[in-house]
């Protein structure tokens, strides 16, 4: 999931996860990226600018943390294996493994 987990309705989030834990193969693996909270105002400025698609980052539900990530996982069935912040902090990577 690239740059997805932004564009869905956090309650959808939980049901898509549900449905994760059923498809993965045993030792499946969800790999995610999504912008970080610090990452809001900046794309909201840039797509002001008009250097950004506007409608895209108005498309953004939600801004995910560490904590929101480390909460999706424990209440649908996942282990946060890695979080790391990456482009000077305005993005996350996430690998998550059923438990």
């Amino acid at each position: 999931m690239l740059a997805v987990l932004e564009h869905i309705d956090v309650e959808e989030v939980y049901k898509i996860f549900n449905k994760f834990k059923w498809i993965l193969r045993p030792r499946g693996t969800i790999f995610l990226t999504t912008p970080s909270r610090m990452a809001k105002p900046v794309l909201e400025f840039l797509a002001a600018l008009g250097l950004l698609d506007g409608a895209n980052i108005e498309e953004h539900k939600h801004y995910w943390n560490k904590t929101d990530i480390e909460l999706l996982a424990d209440k649908t069935g996942f282990q946060l294996i890695k979080f790391v912040f990456f482009q000077l902090g305005f993005n996350q990577m996430v690998i998550l493994k059923p438990k």
